[in-house]
């Protein structure tokens, strides 16, 4: 029936969603979801929506058995509940009119224990549907965000590699630049010195020696 899907795009969008109608014959919803006075509701508790309700309710009455059975009990009972009667007489009532065509206890019972067994289906196709929901959009997405932040931390642990590559050559680099221009000139006021004595003996030699 897609449930999941159902809440989902309801999630995705405003537009009303619109619920199928049952093909055989239109169901009278009969089963209450206003929630009870100081009810707290919660994720983890939830309560009966509206939507769901009425697909599952859908569910049953396109599975409707032929003739008289629960379905048609049920809206019976549905439809005298402004009557000022207990549930007991009501209950009494409706029965006695169904029995007499052919709609036995055992009837609503066995229909009952059917519509039991097509909502709990329901119910299985729902859960594995949620689960591939939230694999796909809470897992995965989790799973991203964990890929994202190891990146992240990976980058930075980088970047503190770089930024102490390039404070440790820096100062490396500082230092042999001061090294290697010191050694210049040192070298070219060694060379001066030198060509200085040469030069200076040269002249001796000239004026010296006739």
């Amino acid at each position: 029936m897609g449930f999941a899907s159902l809440f989902l795009k309801d999630e995705e969008s405003t537009k009303p969603v619109e619920v199928p109608q049952p093909k055989p014959q239109p169901m009278v919803p009969v089963f209450n979801t206003n929630i009870a006075e100081g009810t707290v509701p919660t994720i983890t508790s939830g309560v009966p929506d509206e939507k769901f309700v009425a697909m599952l309710e859908n569910v049953i009455a396109e599975n409707n058995m032929v003739g008289l059975d629960y379905c048609e009990f049920k809206q019976a009972i549905e439809r005298m509940k402004n009557l000022p009667i207990d549930e007991t007489t009501k209950f009494l009532t409706v029965y006695s009119t169904f029995e007499l065509q052919g709609c036995t206890k055992d009837v609503l019972l066995s229909a009952i224990d059917k519509y039991i067994t097509l909502i709990n289906r329901e119910q299985e196709s729902f859960n594995t549907e949620m689960q591939s929901s939230f694999k796909e959009k809470v897992e995965d997405k989790k799973g991203e965000v964990e890929k994202a932040q190891k990146q992240i931390t990976e980058l930075n642990n980088k970047i503190v590699e770089l930024n102490t590559f390039i404070m440790t050559t820096t100062q490396e680099s500082q230092q042999e630049e001061m090294k290697l221009r010191m050694a210049d000139a040192n070298f070219k006021q060694s060379v001066q010195k030198v060509l200085s004595v040469m030069l200076s003996d040269k002249e001796k030699i000239t004026n010296y020696i006739k």
